[in-house]
């Protein structure tokens, strides 16, 4: 299924996931303003919680493989790291195709 069809649902492909295997979770949603720096830090407030306890997805490409990593909303991905972590060289953000 496009990701948009997740998105108009009010799910994402790890929802949809977790629901198919029927694994309890809840989606905690909030209002997003656009115009915000980061949306990270934006949820964090929305949703009063500390920043750390927030993470974001970010995915790499490495040796042509899509990598995913794992990171709370207030630290850097260091890809250098990532890329040693998984045998590879470089490990660059992945762009849409």
């Amino acid at each position: 299924m496009p990701y948009a069809r997740w998105v108009a649902r009010g799910e994402t492909r790890a929802t949809e996931l977790l629901a198919r295997a029927a694994i309890t979770h809840a989606v905690h949603g909030y209002e997003h303003d656009p115009r915000h720096p980061s949306y990270g830090l934006e949820a964090a407030a929305a949703l009063g919680v500390q920043p750390e306890r927030v993470y974001k997805t970010l995915i790499a490409e490495v040796d042509a493989v899509l990598t995913v990593a794992v990171v709370p909303v207030p630290a850097t991905l260091d890809l250098k790291s990532l890329a040693r972590a998984v045998g590879a060289s470089i490990a660059p953000i992945a762009r849409p195709r």
